[in-house]
């Protein structure tokens, strides 16, 4: 049975982001380097992205984890290596959800479908495949109820992204396709519904950012730290229009970019990226991290922040 998400007695309910673990046994060579260094290199990585996690979620206690893509990165050792980067929220129990990014199976060789199947087996696991006709790569969304209650107040979809667009109609990253979009605007309005015709307050997860991110942006008025261009598709396919007309989503959290961590209000949703968790990959940010978003039950709005692997908080957001 999945475990239950519910507000708190206070009525609070905080997410931890984690993005871009990258977790893996190896880094490009630099010139010269040997194998062993290499490895050792490696290996320091893994225990300092470790001590990250462990770090945040010691200080954060979150009621749920979300890894937002990008998350392992090793062949031929995927399941175990899945069950190594969860443990230390296994091991807290705290219930968690998986989104897939553009490298998850591009490295790992196994599909989309087969890898959400075997989260959606492990312990704490919320993952679900999603429909079979948006490709079973994980679309689906997390009720979250009142305290002490079975109503739904809250709701957090996880999202599939894509990974690389079709060649034949452009280049650069995958669109929502639109069988997500409609399958977005359904879902909402059938909580829409059940909820006697009131919006409920909605997140949403998923990897690569939309077109909108890059506009949000590109005024210069945001939060936190943008030191790449945003790697979003070319093409729009209206994700963030049915997210507004649904008028429930009042953030949307991505990763991808893992030298932007920074946040932007855009038509009144909050769009933002994590904190890319762990050196893996490249990162000219001071150090790694996570998000952290806190909801309020019965408010649209949320707080957000910045949890640095040093342990400190940065970019406080009251949205």
């Amino acid at each position: 049975m999945k475990p239950e998400l519910h507000f708190s007695k206070d009525g609070r309910f905080k997410i931890v982001q984690f993005t871009d673990t990258h977790l893996s046994d190896s880094e490009p060579r630099d010139q010269g380097e040997s194998q062993e260094v290499m490895t050792q290199r490696a290996m320091k990585m893994q225990a300092d992205l470790f001590t990250t996690i462990c770090g945040i979620l010691d200080s954060e206690r979150p009621d749920l984890v979300i890894f937002t893509g990008d998350s392992v990165l090793v062949p031929g050792q995927t399941h175990d290596r899945f069950r190594e980067l969860l443990e230390p929220v296994v091991g807290r129990r705290i219930p968690w959800a998986i989104v897939m990014g553009n490298h998850d199976t591009e490295f790992t060789n196994i599909s989309q479908q087969a890898l959400m199947a075997f989260l959606e087996t492990l312990p704490f696991s919320l993952c679900a495949c999603g429909p079979d006709v948006l490709g079973g790569g994980g679309n689906y969304v997390l009720p979250v109820l009142a305290h002490g209650s079975s109503s739904v107040v809250a709701a957090i979809y996880c999202m599939d992204s894509g990974d690389y667009a079709n060649e034949n109609l452009s280049d650069g990253y995958a669109w929502f396709s639109s069988e997500k979009v409609e399958w977005f605007r359904k879902q909402s309005h059938e909580l829409t519904s059940s909820n006697g015709g009131s919006p409920l307050p909605a997140l949403a997860f998923f990897h690569i950012p939309f077109p909108e991110f890059k506009e949000a942006f590109s005024s210069g008025h945001f939060v936190g730290s943008k030191m790449e261009d945003v790697c979003c598709p070319k093409l729009n396919s209206g994700m963030f229009t049915a997210m507004l007309e649904s008028q429930s989503i009042a953030g949307a959290f991505v990763g991808h970019d893992h030298n932007n961590d920074c946040a932007a209000s855009f038509h009144g949703i909050l769009l933002a990226y994590g904190r890319k968790t762990g050196d893996f990959c490249y990162l000219d940010l001071p150090c790694g991290g996570g998000r952290v978003i806190e909801m309020e039950e019965g408010k649209r709005g949320f707080t957000t922040w910045i949890r640095t692997a040093a342990g400190a908080v940065e970019s406080v957001i009251r949205h």
